[in-house]
């Protein structure tokens, strides 16, 4: 009869154990105990980091760490996330186990504009215009010159549709089609708008510039150009020319240093 009575004890006690270990996890469960920000394409790309977005946070007083999970407004802080310009996409959750999630996507810009009145904002693989004050990587093609200011309005290449930033929309095609390219993303480190609204190309090896000219037949005197390269200054070396000028159909003028 006692050792019926002791193993009965046993299992109350074993029982409670568990039941204490189990609304201990779930009251942890209840409160935000730690925060974790995921910049998905940080590898690529240094647009925006955790530090950031943690002192963002932080400065706007957003009690999150120790409030209960019920009465944090991610929805909100979403929101305001995804209003960064150099964030694309923001999602904001909290896991079962109390931790408060923060996935970031960034806006890959392919060009950093100077314009004429010397203001100067981003555009991205997908035309997007980005209004940030911040530096990005060297893959990123700087373009100066004669360009139009445009209106901070403006939030993609699409919307320009007035006939005075056609440049714009040409710069776009052409730094799309350099950086979807490994060798010319590799070569090409700046492009300048001249008064004529011409492009003239300057590389990253070679003394040259490249003359461009308008928008017509880019592919084509890019492709003739890369040729070019391979055919003949891989074999007369790179430093003989001052220009390259492209802008005669099939042509390929050079103009010695």
């Amino acid at each position: 009869m006692k050792k019926i009575v002791k193993i009965f004890l046993l299992i109350i006690i074993a029982y409670i154990l568990i039941m204490m270990i189990i609304i201990s996890k779930h009251s942890k469960n209840n409160y935000c105990h730690k925060i974790k920000i995921t910049i998905k394409d940080s590898s690529e790309y240094q647009f925006i980091n955790s530090k950031e977005i943690l002192k963002y946070l932080f400065e706007k007083n957003y009690e999150i760490l120790g409030k209960p999970v019920y009465k944090i407004k991610t929805s909100l802080i979403e929101e305001k996330l995804n209003n960064f310009p150099e964030i694309k996409k923001a999602i904001v959750y909290i896991t079962d186990n109390g931790i408060f999630n923060i996935e970031v996507l960034q806006f890959k810009p392919i060009s950093k504009i100077v314009d004429i009145a010397n203001h100067y904002y981003y555009i991205d693989i997908d035309g997007n215009i980005l209004y940030s004050q911040k530096s990005t990587n060297s893959n990123t093609i700087f373009v100066n010159g004669y360009i139009p200011p445009i209106s901070n309005k403006y939030f993609n290449i699409c919307e320009l549709t007035n006939n005075n930033y056609k440049i714009i929309n040409d710069i776009y095609q052409l730094t799309k089609y350099i950086y979807s390219n490994e060798f010319w993303k590799a070569q090409i480190q700046q492009i300048y708008v001249n008064e004529d609204r011409e492009f003239e190309l300057i590389p990253r090896i070679g003394p040259h510039i490249i003359i461009l000219g308008d928008i017509n037949n880019y592919e084509t005197k890019l492709e003739n150009l890369y040729l070019f390269y391979k055919e003949a200054l891989n074999k007369i070396g790179w430093n003989n020319y001052k220009y390259i000028n492209l802008k005669f159909r099939n042509q390929i003028i050079c103009t010695k240093n």
